[in-house]
């Protein structure tokens, strides 16, 4: 029988376990209503980033920013001929799906993402952990995404000149 079993004595739940607080519900909630899909995906992110586990969450971010393009090219369908600014201005008061539909997006994305780090969210409540002022991060991450998102707009509507 073997000598050295105070392996099997340690508790499972460990001290070494390293618990990280992530941002809150609430962060993701109003950056994604903010800030749209791209400031939602950044913000969950950064989350995966502190949890370490950024490379596991990637495929699901690449699905998502490629979801968000797919809905960009369905929705700037820009008749040929037309002031883009003009057509754009008048969608933006008739089309309440141009109107908020990237609002609308960005919740879905959010609650993907909080579905994604839920057991996180769980843990934090449970060991009462304080999730870090996001502030900064996700004031930076509405500026970050609504750049990127006007970028692939202007991206889309160049490609869809040139089909």
């Amino acid at each position: 029988m073997d000598q050295n079993i105070e392996h099997l004595l340690q508790p499972t739940l460990s001290i070494k376990e390293q618990r990280v607080p992530i941002f809150s519900v609430r962060a993701g909630f109003f950056t994604a209503f903010f800030g749209g899909p791209l400031a939602v995906t950044l913000l969950s992110a950064l989350n995966s980033r502190r949890l370490k586990r950024l490379k596991k969450d990637l495929i699901l971010y690449f699905i998502g920013i490629s979801g968000f393009l797919v809905y960009l090219f369905i929705l700037l369908d820009i008749p040929q001929g037309v002031n883009i600014s003009e057509w754009m201005s008048s969608q933006r008061r008739e089309n309440m799906v141009y109107k908020y539909g990237s609002r609308g997006l960005g919740l879905v994305f959010w609650a993907v993402y909080y579905y994604l780090h839920k057991q996180y969210y769980k843990t934090m409540s449970l060991f009462d952990m304080e999730p870090p002022n996001p502030w900064t991060s996700a004031i930076l991450c509405i500026v970050i995404g609504g750049f990127f998102q006007f970028m692939s707009a202007m991206l889309v509507i160049f490609i869809r000149g040139l089909i």
